[in-house]
This record gives structure tokens, C-alpha cells and sequence, in this order.
């Protein structure tokens, strides 16, 4: 989606040959733009980046995914009909699950056969994901269910997960509106509130010349 997003590093434009930084980046998903100080210029660049983490480092090649093929041939397969954007805020009130009484959340999203997972935060019940996806939909009716999970050495634990309702799909216009939801369990507890909340920003759209 063709938006604003946080800006966490901009260097200053310079007429060397070279521009180094050094910037501090919490795990998750980040896009890099190399610009001239004209716009409209061209002229090849090397860019490199170097981390002490593993990088799935790619290059954006597409504003949005290519028509669907079947057997080599497009227009046999399902197009994307509308796309949805889940922007994950932050948790609250999450019950403790460590000794600590703390908990190391992270979120887990299911959209139709896609699965994402946030980063872990860390020893705290009101955990800040600030994480945001996402997903060109072929079944756009099929809700999508995100999980809150505490992360541990040995296994994992269920906190509680949140459905959302793709019925009320059109209503979904993004903007600055966050909004907080309950945690519900799962399988034959899925009526069961949990405690805690998720709060989400949601922003669905089937104009996808616009994405």
C-alpha cells in the first residue's frame, strides 16, 4: 500500500563517491531507498548492509504481486480481488505467564494459506509489536486469525487469538484509527474470553491499481 510510513533513518545527501551510517534497528521489516539529491536522475549504485543478524534481504521489484498463472498460462487462475492491511499495535493486559509474571509475546497472523510472525517482545504484558502486513486476498469473505503466543525455550504457550471478521471488510478504512479487541480461545474454546487485548489497525481495499 502506497502510504507513509515511519521514517527510521535519513542520511544527508553528499558528493562522495560514499555514504556510510551506522543505524540501531529492532528485528522486523524495513525498505531501504537510495536517492539522488535531483530527482530524476539515474545512475547505477551498489548498495550493501551489514548486520550481526541473519538478513532476508530482497529486492522490491513489483508494487504488487504479478497475475495469478495456471500451467504457465494467465487467466486461468484466481486474481486477487482486494488486499487487507493489518497494521499489529500492541498488547495489553496479557496474563502472566513466567515466573517473572512477565511474558515474551509475539503474534501469529493466518490468511488463508499465508502465515506471518511478529517479532518476540520481551518480558513485559503490555508488549509493542508495531509490526504491519500485508496480504492480496483471492477469498476475500475467508476471516483471518491472529494468535498472541509466549514464547519459551522448551514450548510455547496459547495466550488467546482474535478473529477478524471479513463480513465487515468494507468498514476496515485504516487511517489513524487503532482499535482494541478481546482474546478469545481457540478449537472448543473459541467462545471463551481471555484476558488481555490486542489492539489492530485494519485498512481492506479492492481497488488494486491503487495498492
Amino acid at each position: 500500500m502506497h502510504d507513509r510510513l515511519t521514517k527510521e533513518h535519513s542520511g544527508p545527501f553528499s558528493n562522495g563517491r560514499s555514504v556510510f551510517a551506522r543505524v540501531p534497528l529492532t528485528q522486523g521489516r524495513y525498505c531501504a531507498i537510495p536517492s539522488t539529491f535531483d530527482p530524476g536522475k539515474l545512475g547505477k549504485f551498489v548498495f550493501r548492509m551489514y548486520s550481526t543478524l541473519d538478513m532476508d534481504l530482497r529486492e522490491l521489484v513489483f508494487d504488487k504481486p504479478k497475475h495469478p498463472e495456471c500451467c504457465g498460462f494467465q487467466g486461468f487462475a484466481k486474481p486477487h480481488i482486494g488486499a487487507m492491511q493489518i497494521s499489529i499495535v500492541r498488547g495489553t493486559s496479557l496474563p502472566p505467564q513466567d515466573k517473572d509474571g512477565a511474558v515474551d509475546g509475539y503474534c501469529i497472523i493466518y490468511c488463508e494459506k499465508k502465515q506471518l510472525t511478529t517479532k518476540v517482545v520481551r518480558d513485559t504484558v503490555n508488549p509493542e509489536w508495531n509490526e504491519r502486513v500485508t496480504f492480496y486476498l483471492k477469498k476475500p469473505d475467508e476471516d483471518i486469525v491472529i494468535e498472541v503466543w509466549n514464547s519459551n525455550m522448551i514450548k510455547d504457550e496459547f495466550v488467546g487469538q482474535y478473529t477478524i471478521p471479513m463480513s465487515d471488510r468494507r468498514s476496515y478504512k485504516g487511517g489513524n484509527v487503532i482499535s482494541r479487541f478481546e482474546l478469545y480461545g481457540k478449537g472448543k474454546e473459541s467462545t471463551e474470553l481471555k484476558q488481555g487485548f490486542i489492539w489492530l489497525k485494519l485498512f481492506y481495499t479492492e481497488k488494486m491499481d491503487e495498492v
